[in-house]
């Protein structure tokens, strides 16, 4: 059976596939990184970056899955050639 079958067919019983089910996971995990970070984790340094990376993270994941963060858009650039002329210089010598 394929990915995409299985998935489709127990959507309904998984519960990251519901939208308020995820948001709660998130909250329990920032809920507990922020109640250690109360505790005192904050003596070291080490683990409270740890720390702050994963709410940070936690917090953004929430505010795209709520819609609040802007559409990223890809920008499209095209390639120039620059030809440089150096007064003085030969191609030929610098090559």
């Amino acid at each position: 059976m394929d990915f995409r079958e299985l998935r489709d067919e127990n959507q309904d019983t998984l519960w990251i596939a519901h939208k308020a089910a995820r948001l709660g996971a998130y909250q329990k995990l920032a809920d507990d990184i922020f109640s250690a970070l109360e505790r005192g984790w904050r003596e070291d340094p080490g683990v409270n970056s740890r720390l702050t990376t994963a709410a940070t993270k936690i917090l953004r994941n929430v505010a795209e899955e709520l819609g609040h963060l802007p559409t990223r858009s890809v920008i499209q650039v095209e390639r120039a050639t620059v030809d440089y002329l150096i007064n003085g210089v030969k191609p030929e010598d610098v090559r």
